[in-house]
């Protein structure tokens, strides 16, 4: 650990020692008649070299900022769309007192503004920021991801998720075509860099042009244009590699892109834990498509939709297999037609093992137990979308979506629990079989410049049929469950089938170009349905049939108008909600106003802060009033509850976003707060380590309160980033009836650093603090994390090294213990000019770590783990890039 701070600190001395010799330029562009230019492209060209040293885009005064050397000899460049290209020499000994002044004159030739627009590093038009890969790069970068690194407001976080000026990319285009329903990871894995002419901020995204501008959503996309010569070709490459002890990795992914079609296809086959796809990335796909209700303030919990597929990494489980093919296409038959669809199957399979220290705190003695677990998962899953747009001109859209999924999982659990009383051997065998389908269909129709309207239907189904088996040595649930025998066998077959309608019709009317009103009224019907059979092998324990029908009726109101920089939306929705299906519900209406404000200033381009405040109810599935005990897990029941009512959110959301271009400073933050009334909770039922869970409505408030903050800085050859996550999260629980609060106060601090040295050796360092302060009634627990972490590489005439090491040290304050593991992966790889063959040596877990620690609180539990993850090993790799 010490060497990691000799690394970062020789990190920050060398970029010191690099800017000794540097000036900085503080300079402002007009035109003739004195007028600022913002969104200028200013670049510095090394007339020795022909290399652009520095670049700049001017801010909203027309300011810019560049970094030069001493006494050299620049070509200063400053370009903008309408105006004559400025080129001066420029060299100086001294920082001048004075900004530097450039002056613009408009330009008269129409067709050398589009030569101008064509070489420019960056354009700025309207909602649409376009940026000029190669003026970024040095032709090094091997995948997508290693392009938007180096564009000025990119970041890859480590869900591989893209983030543009603090905000993350909602949908990722490719030529304007989605690519695998606009996933972000898949993309920035998969795509050669060679192949990305342009990188497109497309901000307040809709791909509905009749809505642009009426919603408060505004979602970011990207838009990755390719090279000319590379619009109408099969590209990709193939991977393929093995190490001892029978590991082996293959991978394989091609594109073809013409004017009309895109197609894509990636394979992936390895026993090293590489996931192709991730746990974000099934979430966000299997996500679907929007949903209506949600818009009016109304949530369900759907049991059958939460049976999702397990997926874990390399550093959960200690043998990892992953298995996966993706097809992906896009078509436009014609001009007024759009067709798109993706199919994925994966197979996982994953052998993992834990140990874990358990404290019941809610038992007098606080008794402890230590669980030792392992486990085998085998899941064999395919997901499917196809859509087709209908444009027959600018006001008219018709859309058909379908969204499938299902799933086939096998878990196989042993486990030994030690308690004071004794030891008990436990196994656990659970299969699920998720299965969901769902269609939309939606018309937008501009009828004139003031009068739009849209009308949507959607439908889901989805079913999960779980099966498990319990056996014990000891008697299982005897407080619980009346048998005459001790009961050592349990096992439960259960289905949860549920559908749901939504249906929507919505007017806009545009009174002018900053102020519309939305009326809609719409419906939405929700079923489901709960079979289960509890039983041991002598006799049928407990047989449940339970339905829940929910219907809600709404209207909503929805104004927005816009002042100058301030734009506000205030809105409102009535709901009548019908319950039926549980004996103990009333089959009556139930009203309920649900008001929501939207409010935005923008102090400038890419400088805002925004406040949103909204009010919901959250329907719980039918399990949780399912009066019955169902089998959860090997020391829990649960049990429904046919009286539960909904829980109302109260939600305000505050955010903040300054990026400078005239000194690359990012500054990003936000505060939420969540008041949670009748919110669900767990009546807790204890008998030793076994317990029921039956869900409430606790009486208490539940609050929810955090707080994140983010400052980047950007230099020509250095990076410093900076952030702060503060959380407390305050959940009343019932134990036999008592409420109990639990108090959560997580605290996170992290600090990142880069520099690229030598146009050669890139140096990254950073180190993170978490604090967890967990205090349920008279018991507290506090937990540390410390991480500090770097890399480098080096990448010179064909060969590229890379290391990467991050140190963890874990501590239980109350315990006053520790545990330290660090992780250390490096590759060496080498690639002969423009050859298409690479070879690749690389080594994984080179410290051998064989466990990581985690730890976890619940409402009458604090656990502290050690997984078991992969060994050290090595693979050997080649390469060809088609």
């Amino acid at each position: 650990m010490k060497g990691l701070f000799t690394s970062i600190f020789l990190l920050l001395l060398s970029t010191a020692v690099f800017s000794q010799n540097q000036l900085i330029l503080e300079g402002q562009t007009i035109d003739t008649t004195l007028t600022a230019i913002p969104f200028a492209n200013v670049m510095l060209v090394d007339t020795a070299t022909q290399e652009m040293s520095g670049f700049a885009v001017t801010d909203v005064n027309g300011n810019f900022k560049l970094r030069l050397d001493k006494g050299r000899v620049y070509e200063l460049q400053v370009t903008f769309v309408g105006f004559v290209p400025v080129k001066q020499l420029i060299s100086l000994d001294e920082k001048p007192t004075d900004p530097y002044m450039v002056i613009m004159k408009e330009a008269i030739n129409a067709l050398d503004q589009v030569t101008v627009v064509t070489e420019m590093p960056v354009i700025v038009r309207g909602d649409t920021i376009s940026y000029k890969a190669e003026a970024f790069t040095d032709g090094d970068e091997r995948k997508l991801e290693d392009v938007l690194e180096e564009l000025p407001g990119f970041n890859i976080n480590d869900n591989g998720e893209i983030e543009v000026q603090g905000k993350r990319v909602d949908k990722l285009l490719v030529d304007g075509k989605e690519f695998f329903e606009g996933d972000t990871k898949l993309a920035t894995k998969n795509i050669p860099a060679d192949v990305v002419d342009r990188v497109q901020v497309l901000q307040n995204f809709n791909d509905v042009a009749p809505m642009r501008g009426l919603g408060n959503d505004e979602r970011l996309a990207l838009n990755i244009e390719l090279k000319g010569d590379k619009k109408r070709m099969i590209f990709g490459d193939i991977e393929a590699g093995g190490g001892a002890e029978k590991r082996y990795f293959g991978h394989a992914n091609t594109f073809y892109y013409a004017p009309k079609t895109s197609v894509n296809f990636i394979g992936d086959g390895n026993n090293v834990g590489e996931l192709a796809l991730s746990i974000s990335d099934y979430f966000r796909m299997t996500g679907g498509m929007s949903g209506l209700a949600s818009r009016n303030g109304t949530s369900y919990r759907m049991n059958a939709a939460n049976a999702d597929i397990p997926l874990t990494d390399r550093n959960s489980a200690r043998d990892l297999t992953n298995y996966l093919g993706a097809f992906n296409v896009s078509s436009q038959p014609t001009d007024k037609i759009r067709l798109s669809g993706f199919l994925i199957g994966f197979q996982t399979s994953a052998i993992m093992g834990s140990n874990s220290l358990r404290t019941y705190t809610q038992l007098e003695d606080q008794t402890q137990e230590q669980l030792d677990t392992q486990s085998s998962i085998d899941n064999q899953s395919g997901i499917g979308r196809f859509s087709a747009v209908y444009t027959p001109n600018y006001n008219l859209q018709v859309d058909y979506s379908f969204f499938g999924k299902r799933g086939l999982i096998n878990q196989s659990m042993m486990r030994n629990s030690q308690l004071l009383t004794g030891d008990n051997q436990l196994q656990e065998l659970n299969d699920r079989e998720p299965t969901s389908q769902r269609h939309q269909l939606r018309m937008f129709n501009a009828l004139s410049d003031k009068h739009i309207v849209s009308a949507e239907m959607s439908y889901n189904q989805e079913e999960n049929i779980d099966t498990r088996q319990l056996n014990s040595e000891l008697a299982l649930f005897t407080p619980f469950l009346t048998t005459n025998d001790p009961l050592l066998n349990l096992s439960q077959n259960q289905t949860i089938s549920s559908k749901q309608f939504d249906g929507a019709f919505n007017y806009y009317y545009i009174l002018n170009k900053t102020t519309h009103i939305n009326a809609a009224v719409g419906v939405n019907i929700s079923s489901q349905s709960l079979r289960s059979t509890l039983d041991d092998p002598a006799e049928n324990l407990i047989q449940l049939d339970q339905d829940l029908d929910i219907t809600n009726r709404y209207v909503r109101l929805q104004y927005k108008k816009k002042w100058d920089k301030l734009t506000v939306s205030p809105g409102v929705s009535l709901n009548n909600y019908t319950l039926g299906g549980v004996s103990e519900i009333s089959i009556g209406s139930t009203q309920y106003l649900f008001p929501q404000l939207n409010a935005q200033y923008d102090f400038g381009s890419s400088h805002e802060i925004e406040l949103d405040y909204r009010q919901s109810i959250e329907y719980n599935d039918v399990a949780t009033y399912t009066e019955g005990y169902r089998l959860a897990r090997y020391n829990t029941l649960n049990f429904g509850n046919a009286a539960l009512n909904p829980a109302i959110y109260n939600s305000i959301n505050l955010s903040y976003r300054n990026f400078s271009t005239y000194n690359f400073l990012n500054i990003y933050g936000g505060l939420n707060f969540q008041y949670i009334q009748d919110g669900f909770a767990n009546d807790q039922s204890l008998a030793g380590v076994e317990n029921v869970l039956s869900t409430v409505n606790v009486g208490q408030a539940n609050r929810i309160t955090s707080g994140y903050g983010t400052i980047e800085k950007r230099f020509d050859h250095f990076r410093i980033s900076g952030s702060i996550r503060l959380s407390q999260t305050v959940l009343n629980n019932q134990l036999e009836g008592q409420v109990i609060e639990n108090d959560n106060f997580t605290e996170s601090y992290e600090l990142n650093s880069s520099a690229k040295l030598f146009k050669v050796l890139s140096i990254r360092g950073g180190y993170a603090v978490s604090v967890n302060n967990y205090r349920s009634g008279t018991i507290s627990s506090t937990f540390l994390n410390y991480r500090p972490n770097g890399g480098i590489t080096f990448n010179s005439k064909g060969i590229r090294f890379e290391a990467t090491y991050a140190y963890n040290k874990y501590v239980n304050q109350n315990l006053n213990q520790s545990n330290a593991f660090d992780m250390l992966d490096a590759s060496l790889s080498y690639r002969k000019g423009k050859s298409p063959w690479e070879f690749k040596i690389q080594a994984f877990n080179l410290l051998d770590t064989r466990s990581v620690r985690r730890d976890n609180f619940s409402d009458n539990l604090i656990s502290t783990f050690s997984y078991d993850i992969q060994q050290r090993y090595g693979l050997f790799t080649v390469k060809y890039d088609m």
